[in-house]
């Protein structure tokens, strides 16, 4: 976000596996920023985000009641229950080692009688996959360690972008 004393970083979102597709909001302290108007500057590796819509909500923030819920049940494809693997945090994993694996996850419903408030429910989950792939060889640590530098992935994106692009472009020219 652009202050008065120059551009601010306001969050760094770091990819998470290969996504499709998200939609992310980002609280921003607008409190910084003493200019009739908000700039914003939105910075990904090249080509590699494809923003289809940004917007800034100016409503008054409300209290909000937080209230967590626990699943009433959750059934994996074998019609097992795994609830317990989900509702708490233990170190007890829900395992799914197979391509198509997949739980379905049942909460109890709330009702809310009052038109004023509406309800929002997020999921937060936790865990981790793996890759499914057979890499070969050892990894280049010290090429990896590169991309700790601010402005190497956008130059490694840029790079392998227009590799790509002009191999596949000779592969034509060859074949005609």
């Amino acid at each position: 976000m652009k202050t008065n004393d120059g551009w601010k970083l306001v969050e760094r979102i770091n990819t998470v596996g290969p996504l499709a597709m998200r939609d992310l909001v980002v609280p921003i302290d607008l409190d910084v920023n003493n200019d009739e108007i908000l700039q914003i500057k939105l910075e990904t590796g090249f080509m590699f985000w494809e923003v289809d819509y940004v917007g800034v909500d100016f409503s008054k923030n409300y209290d909000l009641n937080l209230e967590y819920i626990d699943p009433v049940s959750a059934l994996d494809q074998d019609n097992t229950d795994v609830t317990h693997l989900l509702n708490k945090q233990d170190g007890q994993y829900f395992m799914q080692p197979n391509i198509g694996d997949e739980v379905i996850v049942s909460f109890p419903t709330t009702s809310v009688n009052n038109d004023l408030n509406k309800t929002t429910v997020f999921l937060k989950n936790r865990g981790y996959y793996n890759y499914i792939r057979d890499y070969k060889g050892f990894p280049d640590r010290e090429k990896l360690e590169a991309f700790k530098e601010d402005g190497t992935f956008t130059k490694f994106s840029e790079t392998s972008y227009f590799e790509f692009v002009n191999y596949g472009s000779n592969k034509l020219a060859h074949n005609e």
